[in-house]
């Protein structure tokens, strides 16, 4: 077996050694296969840490008959502003080898996914399903929010290997649905080195008949060659059309909608005064790993090639080109040209690249007005809380909970070890359960601080609304980070996971909304009465404890029911009034014989109360609410 060969095999044991531990610690349901649906869960994570996903997914299997035809679907995510949506369908196998799965089985999967989103849109399926499940809930809102999506993909997920794999995009109802497979290989190099796919690479002499014109400058003592140009219009958007997020992903935001004030300008532009979009427009910054220069028809120096491309700034130009062509198929960028500015990082920037690229990001988009926590998994808050979880251990001596900086690092760290049995080892004393992400940091902290119409969002922009937060009250590099910051944290996180569990258990369709409020409802129910490093002594929660966020949980459950009105409850959550009304509806006071609460506390041991992590350095209104407390 070649080396390649045995990486893989060794990603992929692991990856089924995962799935069966999601499978049994999330207690799943047996109303659909449960290691697809761990599996499903475990892809859906890490796709979004990555950034390839409009919104957190949800798990929502369904397999029937629509019209005498297969419909098939997995999970799905829908954005904040109901624009975007992620459709995912699963081929899994509980297998102890690589796999191949057949073009024709993965076809098969996706043309019954497109089938499931037709039944849905000309309202077949709600025919079809009884109501009340979570497939019809998913029918239902995308019957309600069609009309408005302006980004619709299906993602194949399968844990085996998928040759030559590529589809042409499909419409439904006046809707492009690209699909894309997301296989072992592409899984595997995403995880352990941090690829969201294969290079973006741009031949212009065959998109443009020839090399593209361009200055061309080189600087010896530069890490970098630089080059100038104006790139196409439909260029670019086939680009888009070709790769979206993947093409932006060193870009600081995501897409805004076109119908945000400057891209609402920018299409305005493109439709009405086409002339004027060069001079009105700023242009965009891409990085690159390789360009080919030739010469163009008239002698002058040209890009012929350019591969591995990312970028950093302009992605709402890059989008709205071709959220603009989807919405107006008149429109006409045969002569529309976008000032670019072209980073070629030379071989000699070794491992200093991501840094590199981090900085060109945040310089290239400060007139924008971005803040550093939007790029900050190198701030020195973060590479705090990684150095102490690196340096604090769990009661027991043995184990340790892992701060995810970066995304893969968990995987690296495993990588390192030389032999198997060492990397099963370290895998034993520190579980994928004990790993934090920057995303689940920012999730649980939110809940706690009673921001949970915030954790609905998704994931990236709970983070840097989390962030911004810290930023406001003086900055999340100005904490005073120490082991009992990190232990509470964890003490949180573990409660925070405990919700989860019940909410996947009990409301698959809904879970995070569910978790969040709960976590939230905890949070001031229970105020400087939780001692948290207790919590950490025991890294578990008493039975006593799990039942009353169990019974919280499903009164949260049946409030939100209730009180959406129609809304899908992943909409209803987002909405600041939701957690207004939930403070109302839900009963105060718990159930007495918690272990973990301590009835009488004095000023002094406030320290471990519930507003705990953060909060003391932060004095964030909401922490400083949830230390007041409830009755």
């Amino acid at each position: 077996m070649m080396a390649a060969d045995t990486v893989l095999q060794q990603y992929f044991t692991e990856l089924q050694s995962e799935v069966k531990a999601i499978a049994v610690n999330a207690d799943l349901e047996t109303a659909y296969t449960e290691l697809e649906g761990a599996f499903t869960e475990q892809v859906s994570r890490l796709m979004s840490e990555m950034g390839l996903l409009a919104a957190e997914p949800e798990l929502c299997p369904f397999q029937g008959t629509v019209n005498g035809a297969v419909a098939r679907v997995s999970a799905y995510a829908v954005s904040d502003d109901l624009d975007r949506m992620d459709v995912f369908v699963t081929l899994y196998e509980s297998s102890s080898e690589v796999f191949e799965v057949k073009a024709d089985e993965a076809q098969r999967a996706a043309s019954q996914c497109l089938l499931f989103l037709r039944a849905c849109v000309d309202g077949t399926l709600t025919n079809e399903i009884p109501s009340g499940g979570r497939a019809a809930a998913f029918a239902a809102l995308v019957e309600s929010c069609w009309k408005g999506l302006d980004q619709i993909r299906i993602w194949i997920v399968t844990n085996g290997l998928v040759k030559n794999a590529r589809y042409k995009p499909q419409e439904i109802a006046g809707k492009l649905v690209t699909l894309e497979v997301v296989d072992l290989l592409r899984l595997s190099r995403m995880a352990l080195e941090g690829e969201k796919g294969d290079p973006i690479n741009v031949d212009f002499s065959r998109e443009c008949g020839e090399a593209l014109p361009c200055v061309f400058y080189s600087d010896e003592k530069a890490p970098y060659d630089t080059a100038l140009c104006l790139l196409p219009g439909e260029v670019l958007r086939s680009l888009y059309e070709k790769y979206d997020a993947r093409l932006l992903e060193a870009n600081v935001r995501s897409y805004l909608s076109i119908q945000s004030k400057v891209n609402k300008g920018m299409f305005t532009t493109l439709k009405e005064h086409p002339e004027d979009f060069l001079a009105f427009n700023n242009g965009i910054v891409i990085v690159a790993e390789q360009l080919q220069l030739s010469r163009t028809s008239i002698g002058t120096t040209g890009i012929k090639v350019l591969a591995g491309i990312k970028i950093v700034n302009g992605g709402q130009t890059s989008a709205t080109l071709f959220f603009g062509k989807r919405r107006d198929r008149t429109l006409d960028l045969s002569h529309i040209r976008i000032p670019a500015k072209i980073i070629v990082l030379k071989p000699e920037i070794g491992d200093h690249a991501d840094a590199f690229l981090t900085d060109i990001a945040r310089f290239a988009n400060t007139q924008n007005n971005v803040r550093a926590s939007d790029l900050s998994s190198s701030s020195p808050f973060h590479l705090g809380l990684e150095h102490l979880a690196r340096t604090t251990w769990c009661p027991d001596g043995e184990h340790q909970w892992f701060y995810e900086r970066t995304t893969g690092s968990y995987r690296t760290m495993l990588a390192k070890e030389r032999t198997p049995a060492e990397r099963k080892h370290r895998k034993q004393l520190i579980p994928p359960s004990n790993r934090i992400t920057k995303l689940d940091l920012a999730k649980i902290m939110n809940a706690w601080f009673g921001r949970p119409e915030l954790v609905c969002l998704s994931p990236q922009k709970n983070y840097a609304l989390f962030m911004k937060a810290l930023d406001d009250q003086g900055g999340a590099d100005q904490l005073k980070l120490t082991p009992g910051t990190w232990k509470d944290i964890v003490a949180v996180a573990v409660i925070f996971r405990e919700c989860q569990k019940i909410a996947k258990k009990e409301f698959s369709g809904s879970s995070l909304v569910i978790t969040a409020y709960t976590v939230a409802i905890a949070s001031r129910r229970l105020a400087g009465k939780l001692r948290l490093r207790r919590l950490w002594e025991q890294q578990s929660l008493s039975p006593e404890f799990l039942a009353q966020l169990e019974a919280w949980a499903k009164e949260i459950n049946a409030t939100l029911r209730l009180s959406s009105l129609g809304k899908p409850i992943s909409e209803w959550g987002r909405d600041p009034e939701c957690w207004k009304f939930v403070q109302e509806s839900i009963a105060p006071g718990y159930a007495p014989g918690i272990p973990e609460l301590e009835e009488q506390r004095s000023a002094q041991t406030s320290e471990q109360s519930v507003s705990g992590p953060l909060a003391a350095e932060t004095q964030t209104d909401v922490a400083s609410s949830a230390a007041k407390g409830e009755s």
